[in-house]
């Protein structure tokens, strides 16, 4: 409905839009973390994008530039470490999307960096 509309829109443009603030750190704090577990495990994980919205793949070759780029990364790794987060109760998409949400908290990033690391170490 229209009202839900504006209440929506109401909500983002609050603060002068702070919530997109929070939103892009915890996408980084995120990202960040990943990239410290795929070092510390010795995985080719590389993660492209923004704090909201962002993907992971495994290459020896980043950044992806092309769909060439993507079809030669790792599938059946990135799989893996999809199905070991799922396993643990994360949702990311099959091509290893990730949709940042403005009402995660810091202990919800704690959960899935500790869940990523977690699936890191059965691939």
């Amino acid at each position: 409905s229209v009202a839900a509309c504006r209440a929506s829109i109401e909500m983002l443009a609050a603060d002068d839009g702070a919530i997109y603030g929070k939103v892009e750190r915890d996408g980084t704090m995120l990202i960040d973390g990943l990239k410290e577990i795929a070092q510390r495990r010795g995985l080719p994980l590389h993660t492209q994008g923004l704090g909201q919205i962002f993907s992971t793949t495994f290459t020896e070759n980043p950044p992806l530039k092309d769909y060439r780029d993507y079809k030669a990364t790792d599938e059946p790794m990135r799989a893996r470490f999809i199905q070991g987060l799922q396993d643990r109760g994360v949702r990311v998409t099959a091509r290893g999307t990730w949709f940042m949400s403005a009402v995660l908290t810091d202990e919800d990033i704690a959960f899935v960096l500790e869940a990523a690391d977690a699936a890191a170490a059965e691939i």
